[in-house]
């Protein structure tokens, strides 16, 4: 038995923990849905954000494999685009057309083999245009992630809930409406819990973008203006 856990594996990273209605207990999520319970105390919690923190580093590897698998796919959906013109010229006046005349084939037996082969190429583009688009949705996810993780991105010690969810979805609101205000780490914590399901990264780019604008806007409440 190999008893060597290995953070740096995607699977095994922390992607939200809870803490028990009693306080007793910290149950810590990965992402390959596995869940670890123990008991809770403010030293762990913060180790544990310290970890979901550093193992954005671990995803590097995967950032890049997703990089070029995006790349490729992209590549295969236009070659097989760019087989469009040339097979239809082909059968319209190339030797298939001469064989199809020859043999007193029928103009539908043309029109089937046409339908088959572009139906083909377009079947093959979509499929290759669809992993594309997941590739580029899990590396959102990933660059998301780092801005969350950012230490130049949460800079104050509470944030309003109204702020937050400005222009995000009404069904994100629902989610988040037994929040009243988040406190830095529980914001860190939920909005890596957010990023699991796919289908919540464009609230999630708004929720960073609130947090970007509520930062410039404070910019200036330090300073001291004098009455001329």
């Amino acid at each position: 038995m190999n008893n060597k856990l290995d953070f740096k594996d995607p699977n095994n990273h922390i992607t939200y923990y809870e803490i028990s209605d009693n306080q007793e207990q910290i149950i810590v999520h990965f992402k390959s849905g596995k869940s670890f319970s123990y008991p809770y105390s403010k030293e762990r919690e913060k180790n544990i954000l310290n970890i979901m923190k550093e193992q954005i580093d671990y995803l590097k590897e995967e950032k890049s494999r997703l990089k070029n698998k995006r790349e490729y796919y992209g590549k295969v959906a236009k070659a097989f685009l760019g087989a469009f013109i040339p097979i239809n010229f082909t059968l319209i006046s190339g030797p298939l057309l001469s064989y199809f005349i020859n043999q007193d084939s029928s103009i539908s037996d043309l029109i089937l083999l046409f339908v088959f082969s572009n139906g083909m190429i377009f079947a093959v583009e979509y499929i290759m245009n669809q992993v594309k688009k997941e590739c580029e949705t899990k590396l959102e996810r990933i660059e998301l992630l780092e801005d969350i993780m950012d230490s130049e991105l949460l800079k104050e010690k509470e944030y309003s809930k109204t702020n937050i969810l400005t222009n995000t979805s009404n069904k994100m609101k629902r989610i988040q409406s037994a929040k009243t205000d988040y406190t830095k780490n529980e914001l860190i914590n939920e909005m890596s819990r957010l990023s699991l399901d796919l289908k919540n990264l464009k609230d999630l780019r708004t929720m960073v973008e609130n947090i970007q604008y509520m930062n410039l806007l404070n910019q200036d409440k330090e300073k001291t203006y004098i009455k001329k």
